[in-house]
């Protein structure tokens, strides 16, 4: 009985010691974008990777004594769990935002995740998906403590032939990347992937630093701050103007042959229909500070003429007397206002940007049912614009921003189309 508790306990030891090797060992190839992930069968791709970390990670922890190398091994998990948590993120951010998760300023954005998920998946299921990220994250960071501890004493006692594997990787990794020997994808087989992770990662605290100085030189730089109110904006004197943010599926909606032509075809009828009136369309495009999300770092880039692509550089922004584009056309004689649905709660930008008069979610005056994240149908928020502002009879030049949301993101509802004539109504159950 004693020989098969024995077994037992040595195949469960190894079968330990395999899922702790294989979670180190993935933790270390697993990259920080979906799109980089190996093509094809990931595992086999994966599997034939050498992770200089680990090689250096293993040379360290032989040379320390005992009890430095139970330290080290404890240091070395955590960081390595940090890191896997920062990849998971990234993945995230990446695929939403088209960018890496910034350490030091993107908290703010979890927050509006979660927002964003109560109103898609109800209060229990955003906190069912927030506490099944929290979990992960302390699985993470305590499995990977304890694998690295755990190999790190298995390695330290069979010593001469790991200091012997150690120099055979190492060399195998020197000549692979030489070479430039790389896997299906473009992936080269000598990986360092966490290491550029985690310089990355600690260099986003100094270059954020950095990018705050050059701002606060940049926001100084005012052009036309001190040019007489008569002076501006004379091409548009007397011409309403109205800027409207649609944020939906962009340039591919005209440029994607896959699903372009009906949407071609409606822009030509709606240019015919424009030429009978006697107007005329013109398209271009910019290139937008942000991408995926974070909308309101480009309406600022808008409204300011600076690049404001991260929210360091929104909030110092908010923050300065700068002249906006909407305070130049108040200045010039307009009466200046903005149609943000999206704004739910107080809304201080507003006046830096000078509006005469900010329409929200709470004024706009709709009754009816959300749309996921958007408050109301974009049908509804112009409808209101024409009867609160553009309607108006003896008004002078107008000049409104209209940031539109039920195009934002996919809803959980899609409302039945309804004549125009009731689309407006004030009060609308939304049906």
């Amino acid at each position: 009985m004693s020989q098969i508790k024995h077994h037992v306990r040595r195949v469960g030891g190894a079968v330990v010691t395999t899922l702790a090797a294989l979670l180190v060992f993935l933790e270390l190839v697993m990259p920080d974008q979906i799109a980089r992930l190996p093509p094809g069968n990931f595992w086999m791709n994966a599997l034939v990777r050498i992770p200089i970390e680990a090689i250096v990670a293993i040379a360290v922890l032989l040379a320390l004594p005992e009890r430095a190398r139970r330290i080290g091994a404890t240091v070395l998990g955590f960081v390595l769990g940090l890191l896997t948590i920062v990849k998971i993120v990234d993945m995230g951010f990446f695929a939403v935002l088209a960018r890496e998760f910034d350490p030091v300023l993107d908290w703010v954005l979890f927050t509006d995740g979660y927002h964003f998920l109560e109103d898609s998946m109800g209060e229990a299921g955003a906190f069912g998906v927030a506490a099944g990220a929290v979990l992960l994250c302390v699985a993470l960071l305590t499995g990977t403590t304890l694998a690295v501890r755990r190999l790190s004493r298995l390695l330290a006692a069979h010593a001469r032939p790991t200091r012997h594997a150690v120099f055979a990787f190492a060399s195998a990794w020197v000549i692979l990347a030489v070479l430039g020997i790389q896997i299906v994808g473009g992936i080269p087989v000598a990986g360092q992937a966490a290491a550029e992770l985690a310089r990355d990662t600690a260099l986003k605290v100094p270059q954020d630093i950095a990018d705050r100085k050059t701002f606060d030189r940049e926001v100084k730089v005012d052009a036309f701050r001190n040019v007489p109110d008569a002076q501006l904006l004379t091409a548009l004197r007397g011409k309403d103007v109205i800027v409207s943010f649609v944020e939906s599926y962009g340039r591919d909606a005209v440029e994607n042959p896959d699903f372009n032509s009906a949407v071609l075809a409606q822009l030509k009828a709606d240019d015919a229909k424009l030429a009978t009136k006697g107007f005329s369309a013109r398209s271009g495009f910019l290139t937008s500070s942000t991408a995926g999300g974070g909308s309101w770092l480009a309406h600022s880039t808008f409204l300011s003429g600076l690049w404001i692509d991260n929210q360091q550089r929104y909030r110092s922004l908010v923050n300065t007397d700068r002249l906006t584009l909407t305070r130049a056309f108040k200045r010039a004689g307009y009466r200046t206002v903005g149609v943000e649905p999206g704004v739910t709660f107080a809304w201080p930008e507003g006046q830096f940007y000078g509006y005469d008069q900010v329409w929200d979610s709470h004024t706009l005056d709709y009754h009816g049912p959300m749309l996921s994240w958007s408050t109301m149908p974009d049908q509804f928020v112009m409808k209101q614009f024409q009867q609160l502002e553009y309607a108006k009879k003896n008004r002078g030049p107008l000049l409104a921003e209209i940031t539109l949301t039920s195009s934002h993101t996919p809803g959980h509802r899609c409302p039945p189309a309804c004549p125009g004539s009731r689309s407006g109504t004030a009060r609308s159950t939304g049906r």
